[in-house]
């Protein structure tokens, strides 16, 4: 629904917030394939 997806958001914005964007790309970047 669109509150989860709201809900998902707010999530992610504190994690950047809390980790810092670049740590928080990477984790994201991490996630997927390897380079």
């Amino acid at each position: 629904t669109e509150m989860d997806h709201a809900y998902f958001l707010e999530k992610q914005l504190r994690l950047i917030d809390l980790v810092g964007l670049p740590n928080y790309l990477q984790s994201q970047m991490g996630s997927g394939n390897p380079a």
